[in-house]
């Protein structure tokens, strides 16, 4: 049964996507795509094997689009890290790859979609 909370678990992970690679009006394309296969489950993990394919192919595009120097993806499905990964440069004159467990982003306005949506969840509570 999907609830609010699994529904804003679902949204935050789809928002951290979007706003960290600036895609948020992004039409997707066929290269980022899936292939077609049933839907999952809401406990149902994601496939490592074809999310992170997605993830890449994805993020790669937004940057290139974009000119997005350096991001960091993650993706958590019930409090556990299905994927971590940095891409690009953190610091580009110097050539510094991103590190997702030590590079830092500014968030941006992105922090009142999350207020917003932990306030709901406290709400549902």
């Amino acid at each position: 049964m999907l609830t609010i909370r699994s529904c804003l678990t679902r949204t935050s992970i789809a928002l951290a996507l979007l706003a960290s690679c600036g895609w948020a009006n992004a039409a997707p394309t066929p290269a980022a795509q899936p292939a077609a296969t049933a839907p999952l489950s809401p406990d149902q993990p994601i496939p490592l094997v074809a999310l992170e394919p997605l993830v890449d192919a994805t993020v790669r595009q937004a940057m290139e689009r974009d000119h997005i120097a350096g991001v960091t993806v993650a993706v958590v499905q019930d409090g556990k890290v299905l994927l971590k990964k940095g891409y690009g440069f953190a610091d580009v004159a110097r050539q510094r790859p991103v590190d997702p467990d030590r590079t830092l982003f500014r968030v941006g306005s992105i922090s009142k979609t999350f207020t917003w949506l932990m306030t709901l969840n406290a709400v549902e509570r």
